[in-house]
């Protein structure tokens, strides 16, 4: 009996042999024989890999991303009788920017280098969004305006080198300091940053409301709930939101691909969420265009879900993740604004 399939690179490296003896593709002489088509194979399967190698089965990244889409879809919209959809209102406001969509850049590894992230940032501009980009990324003289009116998010990657990622905020006109909680920096580092900086400071990798205060407490003005946890960040999201004080910017990363996956997190108290995977797409087929369009093209899906929940003004009834019909509770995204 012939073993089962089990890999993205089997299946393709199959399929190219399979062609490579079809009669058809034989008579038309274009050389393409087994050796052939296996070179071939092998570079495609290579920029896969580097693309995204999450999606090869058995891998800690398909499994994490299974997870969080299982949560997703224990959470089910249901739509509001007698509501007026007309006007379509997706706009928020972080720290005093009007955003017109509720949809970030977020980052990921395939697009980690200054390059790419460049051209994330750009495309993210294009669309009128905030993109995160790291405190290494470098910025040709010929872009250096765009950056500044882009406003990015940067990332501060050390506790050690605050001086120095504060003043690279300052040239590149970052808008915001994310940190990151997966790296090692304590209530006091944090402390200290907040102060240091003129920038709003936000915590990314909060993982529950007890964390969520801690981070307040230090004096951080946003929150980005995590993705890589025991439980699914848009499970914890609503604990989250009402533990901190009103008017913080709760944020989300949670592998959303989806505009209904983006109006989920909305509807239980998200500001705003932050996509990467769908980025890692545009990049990779159109670089700064395909950004723009997979932004473009996750708003359009946006407001789609919300006209057919019929929540012009982001009410929904949300179902929690396993409740019961009787055990429905009403949530509204209230799009909570900073100063």
């Amino acid at each position: 009996m012939t073993e089962p399939l089990r890999s993205r690179r089997e299946v393709i490296q199959a399929m190219a042999t399979l062609l490579a003896g079809a009669p058809l593709i034989s008579l038309t002489g274009c050389g393409w024989s087994t050796r052939y088509s296996r070179e071939v194979t092998d570079d495609w399967l290579n920029v896969l890999d580097a693309l995204d190698p999450g999606l090869e089965p058995g891998s800690v990244p398909a499994a994490l991303t299974a997870r969080l889409r299982d949560a997703l879809e224990q959470i089910r919209i249901v739509p509001r009788m007698f509501a007026d959809v007309a006007h379509i209102d997706p706009t928020t406001v972080l720290f005093g920017r009007t955003l017109q969509s509720p949809i970030l850049a977020g980052r990921h590894a395939a697009y980690d280098d200054s390059s790419r992230q460049l051209e994330v940032l750009l495309g993210a501009h294009a669309a009128s969004t905030i993109a995160i980009v790291s405190d290494a990324m470098s910025v040709p003289p010929a872009h250096a305006q765009s950056v500044k009116e882009a406003a990015p998010w940067m990332v501060c990657s050390s506790a050690t080198s605050t001086e120095t990622s504060l003043a690279r905020a300052g040239v590149l006109g970052a808008g915001a300091i994310v940190v990151s909680l997966d790296t090692p920096w304590t209530q006091s580092a944090l402390t200290n940053l907040c102060v240091a900086s003129a920038l709003p400071v936000v915590a990314s990798g909060v993982v529950d409301a007890m964390h969520a205060q801690r981070v307040m407490d230090a004096g951080v003005r946003g929150i980005i709930v995590a993705a890589a946890l025991p439980v699914a960040p848009i499970l914890r999201l609503r604990e989250i939101v009402t533990a901190v004080s009103p008017g913080t910017p709760v944020m989300i990363a949670n592998e959303f691909t989806r505009g209904t996956d983006i109006l989920k997190a909305l509807a239980l108290g998200a500001s705003a969420v932050l996509v990467d995977l769908p980025i890692s797409w545009g990049l990779a087929s159109a670089d700064i265009v395909g950004v723009a369009r997979v932004l473009e093209l996750l708003d359009l899906e946006l407001a789609h879900a919300m006209t057919m929940a019929k929540g012009g003004k982001y009410r929904f009834v949300v179902a929690e993740p396993g409740a019961h019909a009787s055990q429905v509770k009403h949530s509204r995204y209230d799009r909570r604004r900073t100063t």
